[in-house]
């Protein structure tokens, strides 16, 4: 279980600090805002795998991605 995800510079988020629920989270915004990236953030915390090259995942003008969870 996550209770802390931290992202910064992944895909088309800059920076996001999420404490989830014990029971229900929801994720919603419009296209763009970073929903299927902060999913595919999810995945690299319990999987360390990603579909791409890394390179495919830093945002636009940035040298790395970071992603703490605990």
């Amino acid at each position: 279980m996550i209770t802390y995800l931290y992202v910064k510079d992944f895909r088309n988020i800059s920076e996001i600090e999420i404490e989830p629920s014990k029971k229900i989270n929801l994720i919603q915004g419009g296209n763009g805002q970073g929903k299927s990236s902060l999913l595919q953030a999810i995945k690299y915390v319990f999987t360390d795998e990603l579909d791409d090259k890394i390179s495919e995942y830093v945002r636009w003008g940035k040298d790395k991605f970071i992603i703490n969870n605990w």
